[in-house]
């Protein structure tokens, strides 16, 4: 198997090529069968157990209780399954079905991005000064934590005074005769 022989974890970590090549071959018959569904992503996947091994090789996790074999196994198999869930869990969008507008901006799409911009302003306007505060907060980028220490009250306050705000502007955005998009 490797040149030291004794120890393949051992040699493993300790980067002995032939233990490299051993167990990474492992890896890949491991991920075998997961190949067609991984697709593109195989490689991935098998360098991903592999630094995974490694981690917990450093960590001490593999104990020899078991043949080192099978751990190698278990762990590539956990990679492909958590890989595949996780790919699950995505919804992909084909960009051709996407009905993007032109790179130039029509005359009537202008128009109405200023119109937008004024109904938001006016709404804005409406609303009480302590609301426009918290949202330019918002727009400059600060946390809640930030707004929260320069007005002293609670994170958890501001939350929830930012969603009454937020709660008013769109009930004048309704109140106007547009709607909430």
């Amino acid at each position: 198997m490797t040149r030291r022989g004794r120890n393949p974890d051992a040699d493993f970590l300790a980067g002995d090529p032939d233990a490299i090549r051993t167990v990474e071959g492992w890896v890949r018959k491991a991920s075998g069968p997961y190949g067609a569904s991984l697709g593109p992503n195989f490689e991935d996947v098998v360098q991903d157990a592999l630094v995974e091994l490694t981690l917990d090789l450093r960590r001490k996790r593999f104990r020899g209780e078991g043949s080192f074999k099978g751990y190698v196994w278990r762990l590539a198999n956990h990679a492909c399954i958590d890989r595949l869930r996780r790919e699950r869990s995505r919804t992909w969008i084909d960009v051709e079905t996407l009905d993007l507008p032109a790179s130039g901006s029509s005359p009537f799409s202008l128009v109405a991005e200023k119109d937008a911009v004024r109904d938001l302003l006016r709404i804005f306007n409406r609303l009480p000064e302590s609301c426009r505060e918290l949202f330019r907060g918002i727009l400059e980028g600060k946390s809640y934590q930030e707004m929260s220490e320069e007005i002293g009250v609670a994170a958890g306050t501001l939350r929830v005074r930012v969603a009454r705000c937020r709660q008013q502007a769109v009930t004048y955005r309704r109140s106007d005769g547009r709607h909430e998009v």
